[in-house]
């Protein structure tokens, strides 16, 4: 028995659910999809929403029929800079790199599974070029401080290495596939 039947506007849709709770996550969505465009990244694809949504009392609050399951990237991404940060803390130099690695791998993830992009491989890239700079600028800062940053700042620039030579093999030699929405 459907109690109320009510067209929400496309904020509401976009996380299928009513209220607070779903307006406030689809409003950052919505927004950052518009900064990004409008900035003219064309990395990012504009995502379709279908078209209208009838919520009625009988759906589960929360869930959607576009997102049936749980995203596992957050978790990961949440562990990428302290696995990082403890490697250099322990002077173990492959940790560090690692956690560098699993951060901005899981962040191109995202960025896929949430629709923004249709393949991680220029994200990746970006995402090495900003290790490149932070790496150098690191290192130049080491000149100017009494601090030893020279670890933090080869596992920079080897995590953006490592990178790149990733984003080349994935243009290379993972195969070209349709995307499927």
């Amino acid at each position: 028995m459907v109690l109320d039947t009510v067209e929400y506007p496309a904020c509401y849709r976009t996380v299928g659910c009513v209220g607070v709770v779903g307006f406030i996550p689809a409003l950052k969505r919505e927004a950052f999809s518009l900064i990004l465009r409008k900035v003219g990244w064309l990395v990012f694809r504009s995502v379709s929403y279908g078209g209208p949504h009838r919520v009625s009392m009988e759906e589960t609050p929360g869930l959607s029929d576009q997102y049936r399951k749980a995203s596992p990237w957050p978790l990961f991404i949440a562990l990428g800079v302290p696995i990082s940060e403890l490697g250099l803390v322990f002077n173990i130099f492959p940790v560090a790199v690692g956690g560098l690695l699993l951060f901005c791998g899981c962040i191109a993830g995202i960025l896929q599974e949430a629709g923004y992009i249709a393949k991680p491989w220029t994200a990746l890239s970006v995402m090495a070029g900003l290790l490149f700079l932070a790496g150098a600028g690191v290192l130049y800062g080491n000149l100017l401080v009494d601090v030893d940053l020279a670890l933090r700042a080869y596992a920079l620039i080897t995590s953006g290495g490592i990178l790149l030579a990733a984003v080349v093999a994935g243009k290379l030699f993972v195969p070209k596939r349709g995307i499927t929405v």
